[in-house]
């Protein structure tokens, strides 16, 4: 369920799906994380963004069928019995486009993908920089993986350097002498 403080305020939805923001949800829990290196992030942009788009409309739909309930409950003792119907139907909507919602949280996050900030519908593909967790971070609209954050500072996006576009070389494992 996606949970907001105050009426008329938008869902904010992150890792765990909770009105927080990025750097306040749940760290990722060990070696069991996926990590993410730039091409791989790249590959899934095509799929990644349908996701994001359906999310974007989602969260229209429930700030949308919220505002109807809260107007319709401040009004219930005054309702007609086909608006107290209308009422239910709103309340039995909304509830379904939660579960939208949080399924297309969910279906990220099987993924791997952190979503970051569920207003704008902002990305984040979890991979370490100098030791630290950091997120690349992707909006809809953007074509490319262009920007990464660190892990907590994710209102400065930080460009990619040219660097990282290229796979890492693998390594073969040592050989043990004896």
């Amino acid at each position: 369920m996606i949970e907001m403080e105050n009426e008329g305020q938008t869902p904010e939805v992150t890792m765990s799906g909770f009105s927080k923001k990025a750097s306040q949800a749940e760290k990722p829990s060990g070696p069991m994380e996926p990590l993410f290196e730039l091409p791989t992030v790249i590959k899934m942009i095509p799929l990644v963004s349908r996701i994001a788009a359906d999310l974007l409309a989602s969260r229209a739909e429930v700030i949308g069928l919220r505002a109807e309930h809260l107007r319709l409950e401040r009004q219930r003792r005054d309702l007609s019995w086909p608006e107290r119907r209308h009422r239910y139907l709103v309340q039995d909507s909304l509830t379904d486009a939660e579960k939208r919602f949080r399924g297309l949280v969910n279906e990220l996050e099987a993924l791997g993908v952190a979503v970051i900030d569920g207003d704008t519908a902002q990305l984040g593909f979890p991979t370490i920089v100098n030791n630290k967790l950091a997120f690349f971070s992707w909006l809809p609209g953007e074509e490319n993986v262009t920007f990464w954050h660190y892990d907590g500072d994710d209102t400065r996006r930080r460009p990619v350097p040219e660097a990282w576009y290229k796979p890492l070389p693998q390594t073969k494992p040592a050989r043990r002498k004896g």
